[in-house]
C-alpha cells in the first residue's frame, strides 16, 4: 500500500519536474527552489529545533537571500561538472563528489557564513 503510494507520488513528481516550465527555466527553478527549501528549513529550525516562540524574520530573510544568490553559481557549477564528467559511472561520480567537496564546498560555505 505505502509502496504504491510512494511510486505514484514519485511518478507525479517526475512528470511535473520534467515539464516545460521546469526544464525551460531551469536557472529560475533552481533559484526559487533554493529559496523555498531554505525558507522551510529555517522556519523548522526556529519552531521545532530551537522551540522559539517568535519567528526571526530577519534571519529567515537573510537565509533566503543567501540561498537564492548562491543558487546561481551553484547552477552553473553543476552544469560545468556535468560537461567535465558526463558519464554516470562510479569513477565519474566519485570525481564529481571530490571536486564539489574540495573546490566548490569551501567557496559556497564561506559565502554562506559571510552572508549570514
Amino acid at each position: 500500500m505505502a509502496g504504491a503510494l510512494l511510486q505514484r507520488i514519485s511518478s507525479q513528481g517526475q512528470r511535473i519536474l520534467s515539464s516545460p516550465p521546469f526544464t525551460k527555466y531551469l536557472l529560475l527553478t533552481n533559484v526559487v527552489t533554493g529559496g523555498v527549501i531554505d525558507l522551510c528549513g529555517d522556519l523548522i529550525a526556529q519552531k521545532v529545533v530551537e522551540k522559539s516562540a517568535s519567528t526571526d524574520w530577519k534571519r529567515t530573510g537573510r537565509m533566503i537571500t543567501v540561498s537564492m544568490v548562491f543558487s546561481v553559481p551553484c547552477h552553473f557549477w553543476y552544469i560545468f561538472l556535468e560537461k567535465l564528467l558526463p558519464l554516470r559511472t562510479g569513477k565519474h561520480i566519485f570525481k564529481k563528489v571530490m571536486l564539489d567537496t574540495f573546490i566548490a564546498g569551501p567557496f559556497f560555505l564561506s559565502g554562506f557564513y559571510v552572508g549570514m
